[in-house]
């Protein structure tokens, strides 16, 4: 089912491996697909334009935290779900749970490297406008108006690290 009140953000750079499957397996969720994309050189950006996303250009930067909170600013929704372009979301039912308590949401992430199971995690993926920020850590990290507010939804983001070693 389409979900009206989320935005999914994808952040990018030299993605163009990657962009398309990341965009299909949001398509189901939302209509409202952005990348965020931090200057590639590459064929990312078209191909995103031709998967429907909107593109929206922002400087290149060792950090993420600046493009995610200028994704958020290009959303009109209430709701924000942020993927990097080489995660991707496994289920189209995802939906925001009737709890106005809660202004963030964890997401079970499970990583592959060299397509081998190495793991998951939990990580903050979807967010309410407005209920917190991203600061810069080793990895960005959402920081909650309130700490209290925050929920878990156990629907997996794949993240796909790395293809082969050349990538490293």
């Amino acid at each position: 089912t389409i979900q009206s009140n989320i935005t999914v953000i994808i952040l990018s750079y030299n993605e163009e491996n990657n962009i398309v499957s990341c965009i299909e397996s949001t398509k189901l969720l939302t209509d409202e697909i952005h990348i965020v994309d931090m200057e590639s050189t590459d064929k990312t950006v078209d191909l995103a334009k031709k998967n429907g996303a909107k593109v929206f250009s922002f400087p290149h930067s060792p950090y993420v935290e600046p493009s995610r909170e200028f994704g958020i600013k290009t959303a009109k929704t209430d709701w924000v779900l942020f993927l990097d372009s080489d995660e991707e979301i496994t289920n189209h039912k995802l939906h925001v749970p009737n709890n106005k308590q809660i202004t963030s949401y964890k997401l079970l992430r499970k990583n592959y490297f060299i397509n081998q199971y190495i793991g998951d995690d939990k990580i903050t993926r979807l967010i309410k406008r407005g209920a917190g920020k991203f600061v810069r850590g080793v990895h960005e990290k959402w920081v909650p108006n309130d700490l209290n507010k925050v929920g878990f939804i156990n629907i997996p983001i794949i993240h796909n690290t790395a293809d082969n070693l050349s990538f490293y």
